[in-house]
């Protein structure tokens, strides 16, 4: 047991919880102190133990799954190149995105033991490094992309009408690039970056990240403990 989980299992015994051998939470039945927490405030933590366990497993098969759509869209055999698009752009917006919202917390505030804080700042820095393949135009483009493989429309990038307000809805802010541009320019930018085709900006993107994915499958591996 490392020094941490030391530490953290002495905090929860001084607090009348106590970790059995299988990693979950029980009240101490010999505490003597007053108690602040219930069993079942223990037990809403230990059904979630679970869930995260798995959560851990999803995020590898997920890395390796976005590894493989690569390797499998610059190979040139697949004969349904368009449901490797489909995929390569969910998985990249996966990482600009939802990565950083899960882990928002812990890369900011280190929320971390030292051992688990380093191993997570590497996923950082190899999706910062990967992401920074993209301009930002070609950032729009993924970002919309995934709306058009996940959305059967994409209202939010139409000339829209604030009925409360009542007033044009013409603004869209990107959470990609995290800024905020007229759906027109937008429009403009989207076009730009498509003028040689949907599946030759495809490719052309997954050439330029594939060369960081060995590194990200490892420091993800490494964070989740496999």
């Amino acid at each position: 047991m490392s020094g941490f989980s030391d530490a953290v299992t002495a905090a929860l015994a001084a607090r009348g919880v106590i970790v059995d051998d299988d990693g979950f939470h029980q009240l101490d039945p010999g505490f003597q102190g007053d108690r602040v927490v219930t069993q079942a405030q223990l037990d809403v933590v230990n059904a979630n133990m679970g869930i995260k366990r798995a959560y851990s497993k999803v995020f590898v098969s997920w890395t390796e799954n976005f590894s493989y759509t690569v390797q499998r869209m610059l190979s040139g055999e697949s004969a349904d190149m368009f449901s490797l698009r489909v995929v390569f752009y969910l998985r990249l917006h996966g990482f600009a995105l939802d990565f950083f919202k899960i882990y928002s917390k812990s890369i900011e505030e280190g929320r971390r033991n030292a051992g688990s804080q380093r191993t997570l700042m590497k996923v950082v820095a190899v999706v910062e490094a990967m992401l920074g393949e993209l301009l930002e135009d070609e950032l729009l483009y993924a970002e919309y992309r995934r709306h058009v493989d996940a959305h059967i429309q994409q209202g939010a990038y139409e000339h829209r009408w604030n009925k409360k307000e009542k007033k044009p809805l013409t603004r869209f802010t990107s959470k990609l690039t995290g800024k905020t541009y007229h759906v027109d320019d937008l429009s403009r930018r989207i076009a730009a970056v498509l003028k040689v085709g949907e599946e030759p900006v495809a490719l052309d993107l997954a050439g330029r990240v594939a060369k960081h994915l060995p590194y990200l499958v490892s420091s993800v591996r490494a964070f989740c403990g496999q």
